[in-house]
């Protein structure tokens, strides 16, 4: 087998750039999982090929692409990450050439913790989930359950565990957040549709993603260009019906709650408030705004997505009576000086 490597900065056209962004479809085109295109892995690459410490890995076996892994540094250049993991699962050895090539480059470059999967950063695709279930998601991780346990043999451990819990009908949650609600119209608080056209309304947007996320684990800054250019875009061909933007009697928006229909559940992704408006129930308020919609619609199923276990999101849920489906998901770690 044979590992070669190429520096983002240095990013072209070349057949190695090209089979790196085209071997997810190579692995799974024939098969239920869902990719995404060479298109949109060029274009991920191509917004931080200036902005990030990074390289591509791409192993070939008889001149066949069989993997490829990306590593990058953190912000503060403390940590690596390596993500966009994909390889044939049948020979375990390719992810250990992978992960320890990934490894090389990372630890020289004096990161003493590595974490994976993570594409970059955590505003984009990362987790492995662990559990295979009959209903899956287009917005949550996909990847084969063999790559966490080959992963796991290469020395890496669990760092962080994550779940989202599907629920068949959510009235339990719509009830307990209706006082929340109430409260808000009471205060004169007023709701609008989310909208990503007004570019007053992403810079907000943008604003209160820094001001909410900024404490979250390994969370990593980007630029409101960057913002615009990938996770903004990925919005585009979202139906945003049931997302809602808040904002007091002065419109200074206070926060809101990016929810959408899959597969007619109500899939709760992100809610977020202004961190000097939390404990004044608007989270609930949001949250309810997006479930009366709903329902109105008639879809009374939901899911709460990628909440992290122990974090205050997933108390959030915990009245909501049985699931009908938890996914599971885990970020794994290794400890360079462990």
């Amino acid at each position: 087998m044979k590992v070669k490597a190429l520096d983002i900065k240095l990013l072209d056209n070349s057949q190695l750039v090209k089979d790196f962004c085209s071997l997810q479809e190579l692995l799974y085109k024939e098969k239920s999982r869902p990719i995404n295109s060479m298109q949109y892995w060029m274009h991920l690459l191509n917004v931080f090929k200036d902005k990030k410490r990074a390289k591509i890995f791409v192993a070939y076996k008889n001149d066949l692409v069989v993997g490829r892994i990306l590593a990058s540094i953190s912000h503060h250049g403390d940590k690596g990450y390596w993500g966009m993991l994909e390889y044939d699962t049948t020979e375990p050895g390719i992810v250990k050439e992978l992960l320890e090539n990934a490894e090389e480059f990372l630890i020289s470059n004096k990161c003493e913790k590595i974490f994976g999967p993570i594409d970059f950063s955590t505003w984009f695709s990362n987790r492995f989930i662990e559990n295979e279930d009959s209903l899956c998601f287009s917005w949550e991780p996909n990847n084969p359950k063999e790559y966490i346990s080959q992963c796991l043999a290469c020395g890496y451990e669990v760092d962080k565990q994550y779940i989202t819990n599907v629920y068949k009908d959510g009235v339990n949650i719509y009830n307990r957040t209706q006082k929340g609600y109430d409260k808000a119209i009471t205060n004169n608080y007023k709701f609008r549709g989310l909208s990503i056209e007004n570019e007053n309304e992403v810079r907000n947007i943008f604003e209160l993603n820094l001001k909410g996320f900024k404490n979250n684990y390994l969370y990593e800054p980007i630029s409101y260009n960057e913002f615009k250019l990938t996770y903004l875009n990925a919005l585009r061909n979202k139906d945003l019906t049931y997302s809602f933007v808040i904002s007091n009697t002065e419109d200074i928006d206070l926060g809101f709650i990016y929810a959408f229909l899959d597969q007619d559940y109500l899939i709760i992704k992100s809610l977020l408030v202004d961190p000097l408006y939390q404990g004044a129930q608007l989270s609930s308020a949001l949250l309810h705004k997006a479930l009366k919609e709903a329902r109105a619609d008639g879809y009374n199923a939901m899911a709460g997505a990628l909440v992290r276990k122990g974090n205050i999101s997933e108390y959030f849920f915990e009245n909501a009576g049985k699931p009908y489906s938890t996914h599971h998901y885990s970020l794994l770690r290794k400890l360079i000086n462990k």
